[in-house]
Order: C-alpha cells, then sequence, then structure tokens
C-alpha cells in the first residue's frame, strides 16, 4: 500500500471512543440540565439514587444469567 492510501485510510477511520469520558460528559452535561431546569440537589440525588438502583438490579440480572 503507498503512502497516500495509507493516510487516507487514517483519515477516513474514526478515532476510537472512550466510554469512560462519554460517561463523565454525559453525566456532568445531564446535572447541569436538571439544575437549570430546577432540580435541587436533593432531588438529584434521589434521581441518583435510582439510577443505582436500576443499575444494581441489570448487575443482579446479568450475574444471575452467568451462572
Amino acid at each position: 500500500m503507498d503512502s497516500v492510501a495509507q493516510v487516507a485510510d487514517v483519515v477516513a477511520s474514526p478515532l476510537p471512543f472512550d466510554r469512560a469520558a462519554g460517561a463523565r460528559i454525559l453525566a456532568r452535561s445531564f446535572y447541569k440540565e436538571l439544575r437549570a431546569s430546577g432540580y435541587t440537589p436533593k432531588q438529584l440525588l434521589t434521581i441518583s439514587t435510582e439510577l443505582i438502583d436500576l443499575i444494581t438490579q441489570d448487575l443482579a440480572t446479568e450475574r444471575r444469567g452467568a451462572a
């Protein structure tokens, strides 16, 4: 493969997506949007707790499926 084709392949290929960084950005955006919409820190804590509960249920279901 010649160097022009190699450069074209690199330019055309998308950059790998860092899911951890994406999750942090999403969480911060979600937080800012909810605060701007009038949610209090206590309400955000309730939302966060519910999300953690849902994730915990998903993880437990996955563990039961893997056993």
